[in-house]
């Protein structure tokens, strides 16, 4: 008997998020007022702040905007997108797709999305319309080409004849190839490594986190998706500011290159140096503290253990380390910089108090 057989879905939805940095940071108090001014006339509807039982800070600005209805590989989205907008400079976008069926139908559904690029380019769209409308309320709006994509299969309502309990053991090889979109057997490390990750908080519920994707047997959980969101927008930002530290660095080093080999540096020119390696210092080290510091969960365990697991399985441990230490690298050379610089002055005061003595001894004879 297939796997699949013993599982039937009488209603599943279909999850897809899109996250995106647009700027350094978004005025959202600016930002709500920009989008109120449009709703009458525009697509666009204000939504609640933020779900109670988060802490953002600030809340981020949701909003719900129309969204063209597609087809991918026989599904269809809904007509609605739903807009998360971060004060650190991050937009998601949620997009819904109805499905029933069984898991084998899942399998389908997860590898044809995987295929395609339809949603993303009418997300990218949407973002770029919605900037537009708020761009006074963004600091350097920049919309960046690399974006994060995540998946959540959330089924509903099913029948099976096996326990909530056993669902991984049973059905692991065919939940392994929707978590990796996968549409041939994997073999048994793929397996194992795709559903290791799982986490239930009561007997009739279940939660699968893999890399991109997420299997969620529940009635409801609107938190857990919104957890699972987030670090999906946390784990943009960290690669976005991890290759913007690559570049500041690749920058910083040809500055000491250059200023080791010069024998006469200009005071203006070293000052300037200094001011933008100390201003993207500065940039780096406040956006690495607004990403982390963004969520707070209020005394909520599970959600807790959630977050937990998705980072672990999205690496953002690792991100954080690799970051913390490009920073401190910025940091070091801003010193070497600055005491180059103190060096060249020390060495100009010197020649100066000797002209001066110089001087001082001819002006007598005269």
């Amino acid at each position: 008997m297939a796997e699949h057989q013993g599982i039937e879905i009488e209603k599943g939805v279909a999850y897809l998020y899109f996250a995106y940095d647009v700027g350094f940071s978004i005025d959202l108090n600016l930002a709500q007022k920009k989008i109120a001014q449009i709703t009458e006339r525009a697509r666009i509807r204000q939504n609640k702040r933020s779900p109670w039982y988060f802490e953002f800070e600030p809340a981020p600005l949701k909003i719900n905007h129309s969204f063209p209805e597609l087809e991918i590989g026989g599904f269809k989205t809904l007509p609605e997108a739903e807009a998360t907008i971060f004060d650190f400079g991050a937009i998601s976008i949620s997009i819904k797709m109805p499905y029933n069926g069984n898991l084998e139908t899942l399998v389908d559904m997860s590898y044809a999305l995987y295929e395609d690029e339809q949603i993303e380019r009418q997300c990218r769209y949407l973002v770029e319309n919605l900037t537009n409308v708020i761009k006074d309320a963004i600091n350097k709006l920049e919309i960046s080409e690399h974006f994060e994509e995540y998946k959540i299969f959330q089924i509903v309502k099913y029948e099976s004849t096996a326990e909530l309990t056993d669902m991984v053991k049973k059905y692991g090889k065919t939940l392994a190839r929707i978590l990796r979109s996968e549409n041939q057997e994997l073999s048994e490390d793929e397996t194992r490594d795709a559903t290791w990750s799982y986490i239930s908080y009561a007997p009739n519920d279940l939660l699968l986190i893999d890399w991109n994707t997420a299997i969620l047997i529940d009635e409801t959980s609107d938190d857990v998706r919104a957890v699972l969101e987030f670090v999906n927008v946390e784990l943009l930002e960290l690669s976005y500011l991890d290759l913007n530290l690559d570049n500041s660095l690749d920058r910083a080093y040809e500055v000491v290159s250059r200023l080791a080999k010069k024998r006469i540096q200009f005071p203006g020119h070293v000052t300037n140096e200094l001011r933008r390696i100390g201003r993207l210092q500065v940039e780096s080290a406040f956006l690495f503290e607004g990403i982390n510091n963004a969520l707070k969960l209020l005394g909520d365990q599970y959600l807790a253990r959630v977050y937990r697991l998705a980072s672990t399985r999205f690496h953002l441990p690792e991100w954080d380390t690799t970051i913390l230490r490009k920073i401190s690298a910025l940091e070091s050379i801003y010193e070497k910089i600055n005491d180059q610089a103190s060096i060249f002055r020390a060495e100009i005061l010197e020649w100066i108090i000797i002209l001066l003595i110089l001087v001082s001894l001819f002006l007598p004879h005269r």
